[in-house]
């Protein structure tokens, strides 16, 4: 039997092994079966100004930071100093780190270790993107040093400006594009190319775009301000304006939990305190989106749902495993 998600669509199954060169570019064809529909309209925008506390690209390097290892993963732990989440991205530079090891059993160049920060976990630890690896002329194996103590470092980014509207107008061309999901194949970028009315050549690019996935918990996409994610819990402004909590004990609901800005063991997230033992299986806790900021979502589409937690084991419940449920209930189930 045809499971009914695929009924009515392309669902030949077959098995054979593929070679796969990852240096040489997928030219293959993309097929559709459906032919993509592309919806174009004029939109007046008002030209916005950008503003910085300081400059765009700060340079931080308040306090000292080492390298530890945690999952397999680099990690940079801060002392002295605070990361913020505009450091997401940002690329940091220890010059001389301090101790490195382990200990190589040849000797090797040593040079700055340089990273870009792939997401900061808390105000003072930071996922890094790179291992340090140094090279040696007397092994064709590069060393991976795991760790270093607090060294000194440089860490440039791009701050988030404060937009600021002005007395001009702008033209933008809007562009929908519907039903980019072929029968084989898959679309990475769209290339968007201009050329004026009657104009002899050839067609200019004016954009490409590479598609990732786009943000649905945002207030607004008619402001003209660019988009913000409510989904990331910056300030206690952000929780009081779009989020809301809810106790419910059976089918009634009960005094809400207070829902407070926390910055220490996350960076930009909310704690969710509750006043009522809610041990009993019946009783819940919701911290949900307001009415007002519901996302729009699309049939038969694929959404993904990512959040950070934080479990602490403690002698109450006799320091067992922190335990997190996700269940999940609409009209698509």
């Amino acid at each position: 039997p045809v499971p009914q998600d695929w009924q009515g669509k392309v669902n030949i199954r077959w098995k054979r092994t593929v070679p796969v060169n990852p240096m040489v570019a997928n030219v293959s064809e993309i097929i559709f079966e459906k032919l993509p529909v592309v919806t174009v309209q004029e939109q007046i925008g008002v030209q916005l100004d950008r503003q910085y506390a300081t400059t765009q690209f700060p340079v931080y390097n308040t306090g000292t930071v080492k390298l530890t290892t945690q999952n397999g993963q680099p990690v940079a732990e801060l002392t002295g100093g605070t990361f913020i989440t505009d450091m997401n991205t940002g690329t940091i530079t220890i010059a001389s780190p301090v101790n490195p090891t382990p200990t190589p059993a040849y000797p090797v160049v040593t040079t700055p270790y340089v990273s870009t920060i792939k997401k900061i976990l808390t105000p003072t630890t930071a996922l890094l993107d790179k291992e340090y690896t140094v090279y040696s002329s007397e092994s064709i194996f590069p060393h991976i040093y795991s760790e270093f103590e607090n060294s000194s470092f440089s860490l440039t980014y791009e701050a988030t400006p404060t937009y600021v509207e002005t007395e001009n107008s702008q033209s933008f061309g809007y562009i929908q594009i519907e039903g980019l999901d072929p029968a084989t194949g898959d679309v990475s970028r769209t290339k968007v190319y201009t050329n004026n009315k009657g104009t002899v050549g050839t067609w200019e690019l004016v954009n490409d775009v590479e598609l990732e996935e786009t943000e649905i918990l945002v207030p607004s996409t008619s402001s003209l301000l660019p988009d913000i994610s409510i989904g990331e819990l910056k300030s206690q402004t952000t929780i009081d304006t779009y989020w809301e909590g809810h106790v419910y004990t059976g089918a009634t609901e009960t005094t809400a939990p207070t829902t407070s800005s926390q910055l220490t063991e996350l960076d930009a997230a909310v704690k969710i305190v509750s006043g009522v033992d809610i041990s009993p299986n019946n009783y819940v806790v919701t911290f949900q989106n307001k009415d007002a900021y519901n996302g729009v979502f699309i049939k038969n589409s694929a959404y993904k749902v990512t959040f950070d937690a934080y479990g602490i084991k403690q002698s109450a419940d006799n320091f067992a495993d922190p335990v997190i449920a996700v269940y999940m209930s609409g009209s698509a189930f």
